[in-house]
């Protein structure tokens, strides 16, 4: 099956957007934890905590777990333990088992809350040298073949806007050269 050249360039150029959306969503995931780290502290205790089979595969265990904690009179819940999710918090953290150690239900907690929105809350803030590197090179890896799918794609149509224009070759000329030839011959 062909696939017209244009179509193709749409598909990178798709791709590569796509690409670059993910790039900066991870940036953005990666600043949001780095900047929890200089958030305000509050109090509160696991409500629940257990070791769950993953959504995405039953060979996986992750830990469900949910805090409640307080900010002056009023009481928050939430389920983030990290900004990075729960799959990624969990490599990043140790195993759910471990977290499920360190955290048993009813257990005491201490939070960071982002000031502007108390609602959000962290577990574990802040980013270590070793998450920054690896945000870091996965949004260089990403944005960089996002780049390159882009400007591949935005090159393959201009290509095809150029040579859609452009006159067929010898169509222009050929009736201006017969016509020469006419009345060079009369």
């Amino acid at each position: 099956m062909h696939v017209p050249t244009v179509i193709k360039s749409f598909i990178t150029l798709g791709v590569g957007l796509a690409l670059g959306v993910v790039a900066v969503r991870v940036a953005d995931t990666t600043l949001m934890q780095a900047v929890s780290a200089d958030w305000p502290r509050a109090s509160g205790y696991v409500r629940s905590s257990e070791v769950v089979p993953s959504d995405a595969n039953p060979f996986i265990h992750e830990l469900d777990l949910e805090y409640t904690y307080a900010i002056g009179t009023q009481w928050f819940v939430s389920d983030r333990l990290t900004f990075f999710g729960r799959g990624l918090s969990q490599l990043l953290i140790g195993s759910a088992q471990d977290m499920y150690d360190a955290y048993p239900e009813g257990s005491a907690i201490e939070i960071a809350y982002d000031p502007s929105n108390p609602e959000r809350a962290v577990l574990r803030s802040g980013v270590t040298p070793l998450e920054f590197a690896g945000a870091g090179l996965l949004i260089l890896g990403i944005g960089g073949v996002a780049l390159g799918m882009f400007v591949h794609g935005a090159g393959g149509l201009m290509t095809q806007m150029k040579a859609a224009r452009a006159p067929a070759a010898g169509a222009a000329q050929g009736p201006r050269r017969r016509g020469m030839q006419r009345a060079r011959a009369a």
